[in-house]
C-alpha cells in the first residue's frame, strides 16, 4: 500500500505521485487527527484539551462535545492544508510557468498525511513519557528546546516555536515530492518555492502576532 510504503520507500513513492489519488492520503490525514486527538482527550483530560465552556457529558446539536470538537480540528486541518495547496499551486505556477493541480494536491495530501503521522507518533510518546514522570514536566518538542528565552531575539524565538519534528517532516516530503513527481521541476527550484513560502507564512504570522 501507497500509504505504508511511503516510510520505506519514499523516493519511488514520492515518483509515483504524478498519477495517484490524493484521496487515500486524505482519509488516512483526518484519521490521524481523530486518533490523535482522542487520545490527548484521553489522556490529558477533556478541560485540559479542548478548552470549551460545556461540562462533561454535555451534548451539542445532539452530537457529543468530543465528537465535535475532532470534526472541528478535522476541517480545520483539510482547511489548512487546502490554503497550503492555493500558496504552493501559485508559487510553482510563478516560477515554473506551469503546474498541474492535481499535482500539487497529491504531493502535499501525502506529505500532510506523513506530518499527522509523525504528529500522532510524537504526541503519544511525549504525554506518555510525561505519565511516567513525577511529577511530570512540560515536554517541548519544537526548536525553541535549544534555545533561551530570555537571551534569545523574539523573531528567531518565534520561528523555532513553528519548526517541530511533523512541520519539517512536511517540509521535506513537500520538497522531494515536487522534485519527484512534478515534470521538469529541478530540486533546486522545488527547494525554493517550498521554503519560499514557508518562510513568507513564519514572517506574516509574527507579523500578525505583533
Amino acid at each position: 500500500m501507497r500509504l505504508i510504503r511511503l516510510f520505506y520507500e519514499p523516493q519511488r513513492v514520492l515518483t509515483e505521485l504524478q498519477g495517484a489519488s490524493c484521496i487515500p492520503a486524505i482519509i488516512a490525514l483526518v484519521g490521524l487527527s481523530f486518533i490523535t486527538d482522542m487520545f490527548l482527550v484521553r489522556t490529558a483530560g477533556a478541560d485540559a484539551v479542548m478548552l470549551v465552556p460545556h461540562p462533561p457529558g454535555t451534548a451539542m446539536g445532539g452530537l457529543s462535545r468530543e465528537l465535535v470538537f475532532y470534526s472541528l480540528r478535522a476541517l480545520l486541518l483539510l482547511v489548512n492544508l487546502a490554503g497550503i495547496v492555493v500558496v504552493l499551486y501559485w508559487a510553482l505556477s510563478v516560477t515554473k510557468g506551469h503546474a498541474r493541480i492535481g499535482i500539487v494536491v497529491t504531493v502535499c495530501s501525502y506529505a500532510a498525511y506523513a506530518r499527522g503521522t509523525l504528529r500522532m507518533l510524537v504526541t503519544v510518546g511525549a504525554v506518555s513519557y510525561g505519565f511516567l514522570l513525577h511529577p511530570p514536566f512540560a515536554i517541548v518538542t519544537n526548536a525553541t528546546v535549544f534555545l533561551r528565552e530570555p537571551t534569545t531575539p523574539k523573531p528567531l524565538y518565534f520561528f523555532a516555536g513553528l519548526l517541530d519534528i511533523p512541520t519539517v517532516t512536511f517540509i521535506v516530503f513537500t520538497i522531494a515530492g515536487f522534485w519527484k513527481a512534478v515534470p521538469g521541476l529541478r530540486f533546486q527550484r522545488a527547494l525554493s518555492v517550498v521554503l519560499g513560502s514557508w518562510l513568507l507564512y513564519a514572517g506574516l504570522s509574527y507579523w500578525a502576532k505583533r
